[in-house]
């Protein structure tokens, strides 16, 4: 894993980093932004070298959620594409959502399940709890209890974590 809080930050240094590691034939994964599918050059200069995951915090499914933090290269119309550009690669996506913004709705875990399901999201998903508003669903009191049910749903739907 290389380690860096959004690994093409730097794009000319990230593709010459790129073509450096080509020849050293290993597998390595990183954390991206999601406007790493905005560039498929890049995509198959990391594919070629070797990129077998991208982590990426999409944060949400819900835009008025995403307008709230503030991460305004996360526009979720665009996040179906993003994940087609980077699965047509053979590069799998390490998903990583925040729930408990102010946007959420106690919906909110169901539609982030069956668009990650929809989207074949293949590797383990991170669950963060926004802690701003903590006891708006009582999420964070009872976080163990929703993991649980997360996985519980996850299996039901044959889904293997």
């Amino acid at each position: 894993m290389i380690i860096d809080d959004n690994f093409i930050g730097n794009k000319p240094w990230t593709y010459a980093f790129l073509e450096e590691l080509k020849p050293l034939k290993i597998k390595w994964n990183a954390a991206v932004s999601i406007n790493v599918a905005s560039d498929e050059k890049l995509l198959d200069l990391m594919k070629e070298s070797g990129c077998q995951g991208l982590f990426i915090g999409f944060e949400s499914i819900n835009p008025d959620s995403i307008a709230d933090v503030h991460k305004v290269q996360n526009q979720r119309n665009s996040y179906e594409y993003a994940v087609h550009q980077i699965h047509k690669r053979g590069i799998m996506i390490n998903a990583s959502f925040v729930f408990g913004l102010d946007g959420d709705t106690k919906e909110t875990f169901q539609r982030t399940l069956d668009w990650i399901v929809k989207n074949k999201i293949e590797t383990d998903i991170s669950i963060e709890l926004f802690k701003r508003n903590p006891l708006k669903f009582l999420i964070y009191p009872l976080f163990s209890l929703i993991v649980f049910i997360f996985v519980l749903t996850l299996r039901q739907r044959n889904i293997k974590i």
